[in-house]
C-alpha cells in the first residue's frame, strides 16, 4: 500500500434553492414570480489525500 501525502482542495460547491408555495398577497409586488430560483456559490477548503477523495468530503 502507497501512503499518500495529504494536500489541499478547493472545491465549489453549487447549491440551487426553489421557493414555491402561495405568498402572502400584502406582500406581493409588481416584481413577484409564480417560479423562483436561488443559487448559491461556495468554495470549501478540504485537505485530502487525492481530488476524488475531495469530492467525496465536500
Amino acid at each position: 500500500m502507497i501512503k499518500r501525502k495529504w494536500d489541499w482542495f478547493a472545491v465549489k460547491l453549487i447549491y440551487e434553492t426553489i421557493v414555491s408555495g402561495e405568498p402572502n398577497p400584502l406582500k406581493r409586488d409588481k416584481n413577484y414570480e409564480e417560479k423562483l430560483k436561488c443559487y448559491e456559490e461556495s468554495i470549501m477548503l478540504v485537505r485530502a489525500q487525492l481530488f476524488n477523495h475531495a469530492y467525496k468530503i465536500a
